[in-house]
Formats: structure tokens, sequence, C-alpha cells
């Protein structure tokens, strides 16, 4: 068997075995699987097990540490998300929502733009997830609660997300692009002193009226929002 012939091997080898893996992962997070979990966490292992010889086998030697956290980071994103939607907890709901946003910080760490990751951890997570977290530990029977999975349009959105995930996975098989002018993986140079010397020297006077706004709604929030 030839490179071309081995490589494209390799490709459908790598594409079936995340749609396995994701498939027999999302099967076990559902009640009507109870019975079936254990083998369907064992398929879900096999198929993230060929994704990643897959994956291996299609890496140069120098690129592989760079994949494997490419590819850790889109199993926090793809896996948080999954989470989400289908854990009948909300509370643990929100927990795998944090873990999706830690991995898009980490996308962004890949391509050197760290202070995007810092404002992802310290609004999104820090600021906006910790109080959803604290709006749902204050809500009265919301922690125990287990919300309904499933409903009458559950295998339509099955479908149509398995043929979704078919039609991007061969695409990106098939599609070529042009040589690119950037070299190595950090396309974007370090961009964290430049990014702060914008927000302190040429654009001071948005950045300080997007501060007063701020404060304004915050303000308005409090007086609309206080008894009489």
């Amino acid at each position: 068997m030839n490179h071309a012939a081995m490589q494209q091997l390799f490709s459908y080898m790598l594409v079936c075995g995340l749609g396995l893996g994701i498939a027999a992962l999302i099967m076990s997070s559902l009640a009507a699987h109870v019975a079936r979990r254990r083998l369907l966490l064992c398929v879900a292992l096999a198929g993230f097990a060929l994704f990643t010889w897959g994956m291996l086998a299609l890496t140069r030697e120098g690129y592989r540490l760079h994949n494997a956290y490419f590819w850790l980071f889109t199993l926090a994103v793809v896996g948080g998300g999954i989470g989400c939607v289908t854990m009948r907890n909300v509370f643990h709901s929100a927990l795998m929502l944090i873990l999706s946003l830690f991995g898009v910080a980490g996308y962004f760490i890949l391509v050197n733009a760290e202070f995007l990751a810092a404002v992802q951890v310290i609004i999104y997570i820090g600021g906006i997830m910790v109080l959803f977290l604290i709006g749902i530990m204050v809500s009265q029977n919301i922690i125990g609660t287990e919300v309904r999975q499933n409903t009458p349009e559950t295998p339509w959105a099955g479908v149509a997300a398995a043929f979704l995930f078919l039609f991007m996975a061969f695409t990106g098989l098939t599609m070529t692009l042009s040589p690119s002018q950037f070299t190595g993986f950090n396309v974007l140079e370090n961009n964290t002193q430049s990014v702060g010397w914008s927000l302190m020297a040429t654009y001071t006077l948005p950045f300080e009226v997007a501060s007063v706004l701020l404060l304004m709604a915050m303000m308005g929030a409090i007086i609309l929002a206080r008894k009489d």
C-alpha cells in the first residue's frame, strides 16, 4: 500500500474513531442506556484509542506534542458541551460548561493569544460561570432537580447532528488549502503588551467611556431591583 493510501486509511480511522467514541459517550450519559453503560464506555475508549492511533500516525515527529494538546483541548470543549446538554443535574451541567470554556482558553494559548486566554478564564469562568453557580446554589430546589433529557425531537436532532458531523469530516478530508505565509504554530506574536498599550494609550477615551457606561448600567440595575 502506497503512502497516499496509508494516509487516507489513517484519516478515515481518525474520523471513524472520533465519531464512534463521541456517540458511545453520549449514549452512556443518557438514562435510557444505564444498563449498557459499562459496554458503551468500553466502546468509547476503543473509539478514542483508534482515533489516537490515526492521529499519531498522521502527525510528524516534531508536531505530536502540539497535536496532543490540541486534541486534549478539543476533548475538553466537545466533552464539556456534550455533558452540558446531557447531564440531568443542573449544577453538573454548569460544571461541564466550565470545562468547555477551559478548552477554548487552551486554544487561545496554542496560537499564542495568551491575553485572550486570560480574559476567557477571568471573565467567562471566574465571573459569569461563578455567577451562574451562585444563582443555582441560592435557588430553591434546583441543585437536586433532574431535568428531562429526551423529547420527541431527540432522534431527529441526533440524525441531523450525525449528518452534519459526517459532512464536516469528509469535507475537511477532501478539501485543499493554499499554502500559508505563516510557518510554525504561533501565528500571532506576543500580544499582551500591545493590547495593554492600546487600552492605556491609543484607545484610552473609548475604554473610559465603556467603564462609565458599565457603571451606569450597574447602578440602574440596583435601583430597579431594590425594594421601595
